[in-house]
């Protein structure tokens, strides 16, 4: 039997489209009542960002999604790292290198996490729920927890799909709170959910077909590349870790690659500042290549966030902002690495295709305007170095290449 794969955003009922348009608006309005005028037009522009974002992205719909967050190493510290002679990663090498035509890894040089100079937990957070929820240390509890915001468990649930968080050694030697997110929403209130969506990872099931929609598997502190072991071992963090994938997650991964599902390996932080750290998306309708995303800036946290809820078709969970200055990572879902998606029309003589300019500085996005093609004026409409959060003509359009104006607004 042949599985369909269908766009979370496909135009199979005009109903989601109105439904993001009266959502949007209703929010809007809600901001002109309690946000500040000053302040007005800046989150209007950004609601209709996400809005919008969320309206054209183009996610295959998996069956199911298996996600592993290592901990605290450079992308160069795990992608073809050699100390002394001795590869450390060659398993995760291995995944990395299946990027041929036919190959089903989409490896990317630029991604980045979300905490920027916070330690673990916030990155975490901001993974698996769009916002730091105001934390900004390692400490579990978590002030204010259970939260009651929304978060991907929760938007999974609500739609009659699953969810499941399967620890190693759960709550014994080697687990850690701060890396087991979903946890701070356990409980019965508002966006909270269940104790079974929480198990130990030795539930992890063989016949993978009988995965929830979403799982996440967290290994303890001794696999997932964070704890070196006592002196005078040898730091063998990066090695461990890697062979840990090796032996729990490859028959899964394999299995992935025919069975339109899905494996995510990234990682919490870099080692050294931002990163870039490791991310890889592995699964049967991948197009298997390197990405460097370059026109949104790299990814980060929360692209791989909306990705997931874009697949099936969820509303957006937390603010998804850093609060950095430009340019970081556009916060919207990933929609390049699909085999098989929709097919991308040629664009009619003296057309030009749109880039997307969303994240960039605004007095850097004349170059990638020109590169499309086009050789109109880009036009601010802000201050020019600001971040741009919204385009006046969506990314992918096909549009004059002398004629067309883009207007670029910025926060």
């Amino acid at each position: 039997m042949t599985t369909q794969w269908m766009s979370a955003t496909a135009p199979t009922s005009v109903a989601s489209s109105h439904t993001l348009l009266l959502r949007a608006f209703f929010v809007v309005t809600l901001c002109a009542f309690w946000i500040p005028f000053g302040a007005q037009m800046k989150s209007i522009a950004s609601l209709l960002l996400i809005v919008a974002c969320s309206a054209i992205a183009q996610v295959p719909r998996p069956d199911h999604i298996v996600i592993v967050i290592e901990e605290n190493h450079d992308r160069s510290q795990i992608i073809q790292s050699y100390i002394n002679g001795v590869e450390q990663a060659p398993y995760i090498d291995s995944l990395a290198a299946d990027i041929g035509p036919s190959g089903h890894t989409a490896d990317f040089t630029r991604s980045f996490d979300t905490g920027h100079g916070y330690p673990s937990q916030p990155n975490y957070l901001q993974f698996y729920s769009g916002d730091n929820q105001g934390c900004t240390d390692d400490y579990f509890p978590i002030a204010g927890s259970p939260f009651i915001t929304a978060n991907l468990a929760r938007e999974l649930l609500n739609t009659g799909l699953t969810f499941v968080a399967y620890s190693e050694n759960r709550l014994g030697q080697g687990y850690v709170a701060r890396h087991d997110p979903s946890r701070n929403w356990e409980g019965n209130g508002q966006n909270q959910i269940p104790p079974s969506t929480h198990a130990d990872f030795s539930a992890f099931p063989s016949n993978f077909s009988q995965l929830p929609a979403v799982s996440y598997v967290i290994p303890t502190v001794m696999h997932d590349m964070h704890s070196p072991p006592p002196p005078p071992q040898p730091d063998l963090r990066v090695p461990t870790g890697d062979q840990w994938l090796r032996d729990h997650m490859d028959a899964y991964v394999q299995w992935c690659k025919t069975h339109n599902s899905l494996f995510i390996l990234t990682f919490d932080e870099g080692h050294s500042g931002d990163g870039p750290i490791c991310t890889l998306i592995i699964g049967e309708k991948i197009q298997g290549g390197q990405y460097a995303e370059a026109a949104r800036n790299g990814i980060d946290h929360y692209s791989v966030l909306r990705t997931i809820e874009d697949a099936y078709g969820l509303p957006h969970a937390g603010p998804a902002i850093t609060g950095l200055p430009a340019p970081t990572p556009a916060p919207i879902a990933i929609d390049n690495i699909w085999r098989g998606g929709l097919p991308t029309p040629t664009p009619s003589p003296g057309q030009c295709v749109v880039p997307n300019l969303v994240g960039l500085i605004a007095n850097k996005t004349r170059a990638p305007w020109k590169a499309a093609g086009f050789s109109s004026k880009v036009q601010i409409s802000g201050h020019p170095n600001g971040r741009v959060i919204l385009q006046s003509i969506p990314a992918g359009t096909h549009a004059d290449c002398d004629s067309t104006v883009m207007t670029v607004t910025t926060n």
